[in-house]
């Protein structure tokens, strides 16, 4: 099969690599700048990096070259939310990694799950309604949690020779690489200006 001569495509390679150079920049500034907003007890150093994060991030959102065809982003109550008030709520509330929702959303998808194993049970709502009590009672007893805990460590230590503390390495230094990555496309940006 024959390839495409460039000149007959809609778009030539080196536009496509430029396009898709500046759309990969933007979705790992957004990833930095949710990831960062995740910190539980940010320090002063988080605190620039979101700062600087979040401006990197608007300028790649607000970008637009119609020589290679990239249009602004729409303004959406999220991206405003982000780029107007995100830095200096983090600041003031001190983070926002422990007031997510996370622990609702889990006891929603336990709850489906319930209902998901219930529903087809013969006997009526009683029926289920005693099975889910058990079902709940089996989830939520101290002893039964102890030895779930104590199996699910006992298989990450034993398959993935993993620790606790190599995950916080690991999380630590890939913070690190998205400052670095922050920092670059930074100075690259500055230095275009």
């Amino acid at each position: 099969m024959e390839a495409i001569p460039e000149e007959h495509c809609r778009f030539n390679v080196a536009k496509l690599k430029k396009i898709l150079v500046h759309y990969k920049t933007l979705l790992k500034t957004l990833d930095t700048v949710m990831s960062t907003l995740h910190i539980i007890v940010p320090t002063l150093d988080d605190c620039e990096h979101l700062k600087k994060s979040i401006i990197l991030l608007e300028k790649l959102w607000d970008h637009e070259d119609p020589d290679l065809g990239i249009k602004r982003l729409s303004k959406t109550v999220k991206a405003h939310l982000i780029f107007g008030h995100a830095y200096e709520l983090f600041v003031k509330l001190k983070g926002f990694g422990d007031k997510n929702e996370e622990h609702i959303e889990k006891r929603h998808q336990i709850g489906k799950n319930l209902m998901d194993r219930v529903k087809r049970m013969r006997g009526g709502f009683a029926a289920q309604q005693k099975q889910g009590l058990k079902y709940r009672a089996i989830i939520s007893d101290d002893k039964v949690k102890q030895c779930v805990d104590k199996v699910k460590k006992w298989a990450s230590t034993k398959a993935k020779k993993k620790t606790i503390v190599t995950e916080l390495e690991m999380k630590r230094e890939r913070i690190e690489k998205r400052k670095c990555y922050v920092q670059r496309e930074t100075n690259k940006r500055a230095r275009l200006i």
